[in-house]
């Protein structure tokens, strides 16, 4: 190689690392370590599945996180018809429906990791967050009376979430369901708590009432006869004759003695 300078020999020559001390010692910048005020964080969620059709994508939840300012899937992007072409590179032309189909995976995915939602967030992990709320939303084309009952609840609680309460009632939303279903239920009950909506709950099955409430207060007879934490209020004897029954005492009982064998 000749410069300005005269010739510059690289080969068998120790080229010096201009950078080499900042990068061992930490001291180095790197894109990723750039913060300015106001950036937002961008996530992308990416399908687990090489080949899969997409029925629905359920964006409400993602939205209403504090700290989100966008949600984006392929109905937000210009719709291209089959057969667009525009001049790409020197030599060729791209078919841009195709093209705009890799971008973000609409009707169809197309292979394991295409994209399939992106996030913008005021931090990585509210936008990490975000998209763990995103669920692809299966059922949305089949009739109401097609719904088994677990999925008709979570379709009442989902029009509910949809007006973005700060305060959820629910009553007695645990009726009919198996226990299985009831485990579903509390732990969609608690995933809509944690986005920080306050939730009252009108309910008749203890179990559901222990996992999910900070604070209980029992009536009988149109009167409260205790209020406070679950652990305590499941344990007072005046729940227990009203409610929960000499089963319920014999299995606690029990329990505590099997505790301190």
């Amino acid at each position: 190689m000749t410069t300005t300078s005269g010739p510059v020999r690289v080969l068998k020559q120790r080229i010096p690392k201009v950078d080499a001390a900042e990068k061992v010692t930490g001291r180095a910048l790197f894109g990723a370590d750039i913060k300015l005020p106001g950036m937002l964080v961008g996530k992308v969620l990416r399908s687990p599945y090489a080949h899969a059709r997409i029925k629905g994508i359920d964006t409400n939840k993602a939205e209403a996180l504090p700290g989100v300012m966008a949600v984006v899937t392929a109905r937000d992007m210009p719709e291209i018809q089959p057969g667009t072409r525009t001049p790409y590179g020197l030599a060729s032309a791209a078919d841009m429906y195709h093209l705009s189909r890799l971008v973000l995976a609409k009707d169809k995915v197309l292979f394991h990791g295409h994209p399939v939602a992106a996030v913008a967030a005021i931090s990585v992990e509210i936008a990490e967050e975000a998209l763990d709320f995103l669920g692809l939303a299966g059922k949305k084309d089949i009739p109401i009376e097609r719904l088994n009952g677990l999925e008709r609840k979570r379709l009442e609680m989902a029009i509910a979430m949809a007006m973005n309460p700060k305060l959820l009632l629910l009553d007695e939303v645990m009726a009919g369901l198996n226990p299985t279903e009831i485990d579903v239920g509390v732990a969609l009950i608690k995933e809509v708590r944690d986005t920080g909506v306050t939730i009252l709950v009108i309910e008749h099955v203890m179990k559901a009432i222990a996992k999910v409430s900070d604070r209980v207060v029992v009536l009988h007879h149109g009167e409260k006869i205790t209020e406070g934490p679950p652990e305590i209020v499941l344990n007072d004897r005046q729940v227990i004759d009203a409610y929960l029954g000499k089963r319920y005492k014999a299995a606690a009982a029990l329990s505590k003695t099997e505790e301190n064998i």
